[in-house]
């Protein structure tokens, strides 16, 4: 079992219910990805939590990469890049 799958067990096995209604002033979305990504983001959020020393979630990974988007205006023009090279719609 690779790290990620670990990971991802181990975290399906402590992590509390989630609440299907968004906290006041949040909007609620669906993101779906490949498995691969998906094993890959796993991975990156366990390196991520060793790296910051406390628990990393998905939510406020999204949320940070989000900010960094409407922050960035070169990161805005690469994410441009790749839909344009990627030519079909999401």
């Amino acid at each position: 079992m690779s790290d990620a799958n670990r990971f991802a067990a181990a975290a399906s096995r402590r992590r509390k219910p989630e609440t299907s209604k968004p906290v006041s002033g949040q909007r609620k979305y669906t993101l779906l990805l490949d498995a691969s990504i998906a094993d890959d983001l796993d991975a990156a959020l366990l390196q991520m939590r060793r790296q910051v020393g406390r628990p990393v979630d998905r939510s406020q990974v999204t949320r940070e990469l989000y900010a960094l988007l409407l922050e960035d205006p070169t990161l805005a023009e690469q994410v441009a890049d790749r839909l344009r090279q990627d030519g079909a719609p999401s």
